[in-house]
């Protein structure tokens, strides 16, 4: 999150409570993957949301097979690994696999 105007509290859910982290205009967090957080601002705030883009992102609006074939494609980069599409990707295949044998 970059914030532009204004002030925004990060919380961290972490053992044993929350951890809070204040970002003021200027001021920029990076939210680790998967880390449960929740952002808040009392008075308001601008800020501007960074996302990495995922296989989700890169493949959409192909047709289905276009886009089967793309998530495949992608998935197959170890960049791609831990991106949840390609996780239930790799858990099909292994039940495909399964079956088969």
């Amino acid at each position: 999150f970059l914030v532009l105007a204004g002030e925004m509290e990060v919380a961290f859910r972490e053992a044993g409570g929350e951890r809070v982290e204040t970002v003021r205009a200027g001021e920029m967090i990076v939210v680790p993957r998967g880390a449960e957080h929740v952002t808040r601002s009392r008075g308001g705030c601008h800020a501007l949301v960074v996302e990495p883009r995922g296989v989700r992102e890169i493949c959409a609006g192909r047709g289905t097979i276009a886009e089967a074939v793309c998530q495949s494609r992608q998935c197959a980069a170890a960049e791609h690994a831990n991106d949840a599409i390609c996780r239930r990707i790799r858990e099909a295949d292994e039940r495909r696999r399964n079956l088969q044998s």
